[in-house]
């Protein structure tokens, strides 16, 4: 295949992803009632985004696939991506300390400014998780496997924290 082929085929995917998330929540709106909810538009706002960041991150797992597939012979291609998804899961872990710091301490100024950005990475764990998942699968040497689905390991268990704390706050049993 030419190389302006794969790059249309991963690109085609990738606006075909897009276009599935953007009509998943269109007719999630379209189906739900927002009465209830005019008061609180940032957080419907808000809901909707994560939505179409999930949507989006679950239907763009075959054209990263198929990219990942095409970059297979690049060594170096693949240690770099080794190497940001370290530097990516170091990133949550301190997002997860800075969780933990902020709600076991008197939390300072500095400590309290850093953790809106740490919920955040917190939020993204699921969508990591399933690039380093779906980049170890595809990964062509055993090193850079070995890291990739280790950086999976990291950021799934960074979520089952983040799902535990939502299920504590919401009482569930």
């Amino acid at each position: 295949m030419k190389p302006a082929a794969t790059v249309g085929v991963v690109v085609g995917g990738y606006g075909a992803a897009c276009g599935v998330a953007v009509a998943v929540v269109l007719l999630y709106g379209a189906r739900s009632t927002r009465t209830a909810s005019q008061a609180s538009r940032g957080m419907v706002a808000f809901g909707d985004t994560l939505l179409v960041l999930g949507v989006f991150g679950l239907a763009s797992v075959v054209p990263t696939g198929a990219g990942l597939f095409f970059l297979r012979p690049s060594r170096r291609f693949w240690r770099l991506l080794a190497a940001a998804a370290l530097l990516i899961t170091v990133t949550g872990l301190a997002a997860f300390g800075e969780d933990v710091l902020q709600r076991r301490a008197a939390a300072g100024a500095v400590l309290q400014a850093w953790s809106g950005g740490a919920v955040l990475r917190l939020l993204v764990a699921p969508l990591c998780g399933l690039a380093c998942l779906t980049s170890g699968l595809l990964a062509p040497s055993r090193s850079c496997r070995r890291v990739l689905l280790g950086a999976t390991l990291v950021e799934t268990a960074l979520f089952v924290y983040v799902v535990s704390l939502w299920l504590h706050v919401v009482g569930a049993p």
